[in-house]
C-alpha cells in the first residue's frame, strides 16, 4: 500500500485554474470578436508601455507555471509547506483574475482592467510574502515551486505600472499627466527592486531582475516610438524618460548579477563547511555570514 500523501481539492485547483489561464488568457479576444492585447496596446500606447519583444517573457512565465502545476501533484510536493502554507490559493486566484482582466480589457474598460490588474498583484504578492516566511531546502525547490510565482509577481509590478497609465490616456489626460504618471511609475519601478535587493533580509533577485527586464523594454520602446508618440511628446521628453529608464535598468541588472553572485559564493561556501563539519576536518575561511535565499542545513 502506497504511503504516498492522497492529491487535495489545492492540487486539483491549481492545475484546472492554470489550464484554464494558459487556454483562454491568450484566445479571450479571438473568442469574443474582440481586438488582442498587442493591438489595444498600441491604440493606448504610453510612456511605459514596453517594446513588443519585452512580452516573452510570458512564455517563460508559462512554462515555470506549468512545470509547478505539474510537480504540485507528485506525491513529494502534494504538500509541501511551500504549496500547502506559501501559494495557497493565491496563485488559483492569480490565474482566475488573469482571465477576467484579460476579458475585461479586451472590452476596453480600463478603470476596471486596472482594479483587476491590481488584484493580481495582490494575490501574487501575498504569495511570496506567504512563501518568503518559509525556509527554502534546496536550489531544486526554488527553481520548482518559488521561482515561477517571483518572475510572474515582478511582470505584474511593471503591468501595473502600465495599466495605471493606461487609464490615464483612455480618459484623455493631458501631456503633462501623462508624463507625470510615467515618472512616478519608473520611479515605483525602480523602488519596488531596491527594496527586493536592499531592504529584505532574503534578496529576491528574480522579482528585481524582472524589473530591469521591463525597464529595458520601456527604454527600447522609447527610443522608437510610434508616431503619435513621438508628435505628442517629442524627442526632448522621450529620450530624456527614455535615458532615465536605460540607466535605472543597467543599474539594476548590475545589482542583480552581483547579489546572484553574492548568493552562489555563500551556497557553495555553506555546503564546504557542512563537509568539514561532517568529516571532523578543519574549517578554514569561516564565514558568519547567513545564506539568504537557499538554506544549505
Amino acid at each position: 500500500m502506497s504511503d504516498a500523501p492522497p492529491l487535495t481539492k489545492l492540487n486539483w485547483i491549481n492545475l484546472i485554474m492554470f489550464i484554464a489561464s494558459l487556454i483562454l488568457v491568450p484566445t479571450i479576444p479571438a473568442i469574443f470578436g474582440l481586438p488582442d492585447n498587442a493591438v489595444l496596446s498600441e491604440k493606448y500606447q504610453t510612456l511605459v508601455t514596453p517594446s513588443g519583444s519585452t512580452f516573452a517573457i510570458w512564455g517563460v512565465i508559462f512554462i515555470a507555471e506549468g512545470i509547478f502545476s505539474v510537480m504540485q501533484m507528485m506525491p513529494k510536493y502534494r504538500n509541501h509547506p511551500m504549496v500547502v502554507e506559501g501559494a495557497k490559493y493565491n496563485f488559483a486566484l492569480a490565474c482566475f483574475t488573469q482571465v477576467v482582466w484579460t476579458l475585461v480589457f479586451s472590452y476596453e474598460v480600463m478603470w476596471l482592467a486596472a482594479v483587476f490588474m491590481l488584484a493580481i498583484l495582490f494575490f501574487l504578492g501575498s504569495l511570496l510574502y506567504s512563501q518568503y516566511q518559509l525556509d527554502t531546502q534546496s536550489v531544486g525547490e526554488f527553481w520548482l515551486l518559488q521561482f515561477p510565482f517571483q518572475l510572474h509577481c515582478g511582470w505584474i509590478v511593471a503591468a501595473s505600472a502600465v495599466q495605471l497609465n493606461t487609464v490615464v490616456v483612455a480618459y484623455d489626460g493631458s501631456s503633462e499627466t501623462q508624463l507625470s504618471m510615467a515618472i512616478l511609475s519608473v520611479a515605483g519601478v525602480v523602488a519596488t527592486a531596491l527594496y527586493l535587493l536592499f531592504v529584505l533580509e532574503k534578496k529576491i533577485e528574480t522579482t528585481a531582475g524582472v524589473q530591469a527586464w521591463a525597464l529595458m523594454g520601456i527604454a527600447s520602446q522609447l527610443a522608437d516610438p510610434f508616431e503619435k508618440t513621438q508628435v505628442k511628446f517629442g524627442s526632448l521628453v522621450l529620450d530624456g524618460l527614455g535615458g532615465a529608464a536605460n540607466i535605472a535598468s543597467t543599474a539594476l541588472w548590475v545589482m542583480v548579477g552581483l547579489a546572484v553572485v553574492w548568493e552562489v559564493y555563500m551556497l557553495v561556501a555553506g555546503r564546504r563547511e557542512k563537509v568539514q563539519r561532517e568529516t571532523g576536518l578543519p574549517m578554514q575561511n569561516h564565514l558568519e555570514a547567513p545564506l539568504t535565499a537557499v538554506s544549505t542545513v
